[in-house]
């Protein structure tokens, strides 16, 4: 690991353990992240694996490190309000989202969590991408449908912006109903 890892790397524990003990305080500047080259056209990342009790005052001095964030958002159920254990963080630039990324992407687990950080750009992929569905084709996940939703009236929606090659809709092993 370089030097620069390892001081980003001591940043971010710095800002988690921070976090935990309520003392939320700016971890020093970390190396200019300017020398990653441009990335997806998008400086929104999605983060996984957040504790349900942070919010986004906790999860600002952990992010800040790699740059100016311009926005936070805990993902929330649409009917409950109940935290998802996620969030999408805005920064300035795409830079600062890769730099994010790079240092905290299965890295870092935040107590109580036991499964590492996800941390992954937010964005659609290209329209010409392919990523393993298929020639032509471009998954995408829809949540947060009602629960009562027919499959045809998904399509039907779903359609209106392309063809739909496939659609799969998850249910309760149980009772058969979607999730």
């Amino acid at each position: 690991i370089s030097s620069k890892n390892k001081r980003l790397d001591h940043f971010v524990m710095d800002a988690i353990n921070q976090v935990l003990e309520e003392e939320v305080a700016r971890p020093p500047t970390p190396p200019s992240p300017s020398e990653y080259p441009p990335q997806p056209p998008s400086a929104k990342v999605f983060v996984g694996q957040i504790p349900t009790s942070m919010t986004e005052e906790h999860l600002k001095p952990i992010f800040d490190v790699f740059g100016n964030v311009t926005n936070i958002q805990i993902i929330r159920d649409r009917n409950s309000g109940a935290h998802k254990a996620s969030a999408f963080v805005n920064y300035g630039t795409i830079a600062e989202a890769q730099l994010a990324i790079d240092n905290l992407h299965n890295l870092h687990v935040i107590p109580p969590m036991t499964n590492p950080l996800q941390v992954k750009f937010a964005h659609v992929p290209e329209p010409d991408a392919r990523p393993g569905n298929g020639p032509g084709g471009v998954k995408i996940f829809v949540g947060s449908l009602p629960r009562e939703m027919p499959k045809e009236e998904v399509e039907k929606i779903v359609s209106e912006f392309g063809e739909v090659l496939e659609l799969h809709i998850f249910t309760e092993k149980t009772s058969g109903q979607s999730k």
